[in-house]
């Protein structure tokens, strides 16, 4: 079942729902533990009619998490009613045009399936408090182990020291990461005493959503302009250092994708070389964005000047946009799911 937290966001949410609109609501299965992309069914109920949507309850809904919201309903085709304590108006607006449905705690409310079309905007959550405590499996050095681990297959079963190594973390963070995956049923122990990562997909899921919340913005260098638009075209990116990510490297893998912003994964210094080559100023709004390359390990199906495609995924689902989204539906099919598959 949802855990408290999750059932008391539920019950506020849709008790001022009913209150709001005079529908019925009836709750037709909870948490659905086969069918990941979802966590209940409820119908909504007016005189004769009845609708019946798959809910997922998400605490906030940011960019990356509006991503993979996108791609799901692509994917599985799904009737949807994302249940939150605030969607933000700006994130509303990509939701409404995405076709997105939610309900949130302030009373915003987006629901279109014919006949039954509520709109409702500009709802406020008064004394938002931003309640976001979680598992420490989910902060930054967390995050980072984690990403080895979906990175690289069966890397659960070699020693802490050298997970902490190609992660980039401490020893003793590796030691309690481990025992959270534990406590959580991501990392189970077989009767020979070896670990297996499992619910990877999920697992992933829930990286992506941290990721782009937590680890990402503490890696940011920053975001740059340069003199000429073209400049990446023929620049050898190994040569500062650095890696392509986000819609670089998805366009090295695909073919199919123009890049607009310029993802790049630096270690060291020697990205400040491309920077005065190039002439690149900072700027907030630039299309160039440098992040600090974050593990110390290749895989197998990448090479020494993209990153991970785990990553580069990770990048494009973040940015909410449907071309990109297509792009990662892509690299996902291509390059991720086989090592995601339970073993």
């Amino acid at each position: 079942m949802l855990i408290n937290e999750e059932n008391d966001l539920v019950r506020k949410v849709l008790d001022n729902f009913i209150e709001t609109t005079n529908l019925a609501v009836k709750i037709i299965h909870n948490f659905n533990k086969v069918n990941r992309y979802k966590d209940f069914e409820i119908e909504i109920i007016h005189e004769e009619y009845k609708w019946n949507f798959d809910v997922v309850v998400k605490k906030w809904i940011n960019a990356a998490m509006l991503g993979l919201l996108i791609e799901t309903q692509n994917k599985k085709n799904q009737k949807v009613i994302v249940i939150t304590n605030y969607v933000m108006p700006k994130v509303a607006t990509k939701m409404r045009q995405a076709g997105i449905q939610y309900i949130d705690a302030a009373g915003n409310i987006f629901i279109r399936e014919f006949p039954l079309h509520i709109e409702i905007t500009g709802k406020k959550l008064e004394d938002r408090v931003e309640n976001r405590v979680g598992r420490r499996l989910f902060y930054p050095a967390g995050l980072q182990v984690i990403f080895g681990l979906l990175c690289l297959p069966r890397l659960e079963n070699e020693t802490y020291r050298e997970i902490a190594g190609l992660t980039g973390v401490a020893l003793g963070t590796v030691v309690w990461t481990f025992k959270d995956l534990k406590e959580t049923g991501f990392i189970i122990e077989t009767k020979d005493i070896r670990r297996r990562l499992v619910r990877k997909e999920e697992l992933l899921r829930k990286w992506i959503e941290a990721y782009h919340e937590r680890l990402r913005p503490k890696q940011m260098r920053g975001k740059y302009l340069a003199r000429n638009n073209d400049w990446w075209k023929n620049t050898k990116i190994i040569d500062y250092d650095a890696e392509w990510g986000g819609e670089v490297g998805a366009a090295t893998i695909t073919n199919y994708l123009i890049p607009g912003v310029k993802t790049i994964y630096a270690k060291g210094n020697g990205v400040n070389k491309l920077i005065l080559r190039e002439g690149m100023l900072k700027d907030k709004k630039g299309d160039i964005e440098i992040i600090n390359k974050f593990w110390n390990f290749q895989t197998p199906d990448n090479n020494n000047f993209i990153v991970p495609p785990l990553l580069i995924y990770a990048d494009l689902i973040g940015t909410g946009e449907n071309r990109n989204i297509e792009t990662a539906r892509l690299i996902y099919a291509g390059e991720i799911e086989q090592h995601l598959k339970e073993v």
